[in-house]
């Protein structure tokens, strides 16, 4: 059974890793560290009254975003295959609605029984920003039923991070009446569970 792991724990563990000196205990890698620092970054900014997106009550029984813990063999350096011809579609919001986005390539995620193809995206309009949307076989049960997002940074060769344990839960998941989120299209869905990133937040009751 895949337990998950509060942020403070995962705190607690980083700092008594890094304090044992020499001894047999493992360290935490500075891939894992960067992680946890960024999951403690996040949950700072849902407590913090100027920056939070939470609910009011919501904020006040915050006790911290649910991960899965770090594994960095979900992490893949990968190359985006551009489309000949980027193509503008309409991608469909939580509340209704759909948003204009072009699907510029595409990735081959080299997953068990794969490799699995996710459509990579920029909006219409505003930053240029790469947007990788998932569902995968978790979705709706251990994580968050209106899936995932990532923002792998595009190199100039064209290759991209696409790491997993970085994928986090739209908006929508922490105050689904404020936020009308985009979801994954169904070509960017996966066939397999992604144990990695972001868990259901259980922040709010959906029926």
């Amino acid at each position: 059974m895949i337990r998950h792991v509060s942020l403070g724990a995962m705190l607690a563990f980083a700092g008594v890793v890094a304090g044992l000196g020499c001894g047999s205990e493992p360290r935490l890698s500075s891939y894992e560290q960067n992680v946890l620092q960024a999951r403690f970054e996040r949950d700072m900014a849902l407590r913090d009254p100027q920056r939070t997106i939470l609910a009011p009550d919501v904020r006040k029984r915050f006790g911290g975003l649910r991960y899965f813990p770090v594994d960095s063999t979900l992490r893949f350096d990968l190359r985006l295959v551009r489309v000949a011809e980027p193509e503008t579609v309409r991608v469909s919001l939580h509340l209704g609605g759909t948003d204009p986005y072009v699907r510029v390539g595409y990735v081959e995620v080299p997953m068990p029984g794969g490799p699995y193809r996710l459509s990579a995206f920029q909006p219409a309009s505003g930053q240029p920003v790469l947007w990788l949307p998932f569902l995968d076989a978790t979705s709706g049960k251990e994580t968050y039923g209106g899936g995932r997002y990532l923002y792998p940074t595009l190199a100039a060769d064209d290759r991209l991070l696409v790491d997993f344990n970085e994928a986090h839960n739209p908006n929508c998941d922490y105050n689904p009446t404020v936020y009308n989120c985009a979801m994954p299209p169904s070509e960017n869905r996966l066939p397999v569970p992604v144990r990695a990133g972001e868990m259901k937040s259980l922040l709010v009751e959906t029926g």
